[in-house]
């Protein structure tokens, strides 16, 4: 099974499975990525309302200073982290263009083979005709045959007696011949 595997993988097919398969698991983790990086960012984003609140009421309180620090860090660490995934998600629309591309040149093949079968179709339609009539011809021969061979039977039974009938006619000559009543040419060769 592995060896069909390894076989599948070498085809353009398995190659474009593969690059698929890769795409999907880089979108799934960009998505991951993307989906904690907005969560964080909602987090923060209900922090700094929740601060802007306390601002007014509390402007001098260092709770709030320090609360403002964490947020400003908070954002610097997204920041961080979400500047690696634009090459990657870059990265992936690439692949994807790559792989919509590889599907077109699929389908168009997939055309030009469905194409080919329907030509095929119409051969094997005309071919399927040619022989059912080649087989309509060859009972009409074998029927003909069946008449002939009846024939040669009725000639067959009708020559039997006709053939015993120069036998006989044969021996009589011979026999005259024999008593010299034949005068020309001498003796029959058949007769001796």
């Amino acid at each position: 099974m592995s060896e069909r595997l390894l076989k599948g993988y070498k085809s353009e097919t398995g190659q474009g499975v593969i690059a698929i398969v890769v795409s999907i698991a880089i979108f799934v983790g960009a998505s991951y990525m993307l989906y904690r990086t907005v969560k964080v960012a909602r987090a923060i984003n209900a922090q700094a309302e929740s601060i802007e609140d306390n601002a007014v009421s509390i402007n001098t309180s260092t709770n709030s200073i320090a609360r403002l620090v964490q947020t400003e860090a908070i954002l610097d660490s997204i920041l961080n982290t979400a500047k690696p995934l634009v090459p990657s998600l870059n990265q992936i629309i690439d692949v994807a263009r790559s792989i919509e591309g590889t599907a077109v040149s699929i389908g168009g093949t997939i055309n030009g083979i469905n194409g080919n079968s329907r030509a095929i179709g119409a051969e094997v339609n005309d071919i399927l005709r040619i022989s059912r009539q080649i087989g309509g011809d060859i009972v009409t021969i074998n029927n003909q045959l069946d008449s002939v061979i009846a024939t040669a039977r009725e000639i067959s039974s009708d020559t039997e007696p006709i053939e015993k009938s120069l036998d006989s006619a044969h021996i009589s000559t011979c026999g005259i011949n024999a008593l010299g009543a034949v005068a020309s040419g001498g003796p029959d060769e058949h007769c001796t």
